[in-house]
């Protein structure tokens, strides 16, 4: 039995404008190939960061590029952090958050590109501790 290595490493490109996150250009490297077709199917997390009270909390999201993110793991993040979304895991919206918050892109084999409103795969929202609504 022959093993075959596979070169593996996803490159994020992250934009945010407003309240509405886009990985529209991000690509997979499978093989020797570069393409946005192979990122389609990426799985990958993204972990929300704020406090609470004086105490980090964080929220683990697990999601498919190319699917609609799950109803339980949304409920989940407003539940836990206040932070409501909506989207797939390639485009989606802030809809509301209770105070200033981090999000963390996977770092796992993981490289990105700097744009002007998010740096190594981290983008911030928030400055106070006022409940953020937005409109379109």
């Amino acid at each position: 039995m022959e093993i075959t290595k596979i070169d593996y490493e996803r490159l994020f490109k992250i934009t945010r404008i407003q309240n509405t996150i886009s990985l529209s250009g991000s690509m997979s490297f499978v093989n020797g190939e570069f393409s946005e077709e192979n990122f389609e199917n990426e799985v990958f997390q993204i972990t929300f960061f704020t406090h609470i009270q004086g105490v980090l909390k964080e929220f683990n999201l697990l999601v498919v590029a190319n699917e609609c993110i799950d109803k339980g793991e949304k409920e989940g993040l407003q539940r836990k952090l206040g932070i409501a979304i909506e989207g797939d895991g390639m485009c989606f919206k802030i809809c509301a958050y209770k105070q200033a918050f981090k999000m963390q892109f996977d770092t796992l084999k993981s490289t990105f590109l700097n744009t002007h409103s998010v740096k190594n795969g981290l983008v911030l929202f928030g400055e106070n501790n006022y409940y953020k609504h937005f409109t379109k």
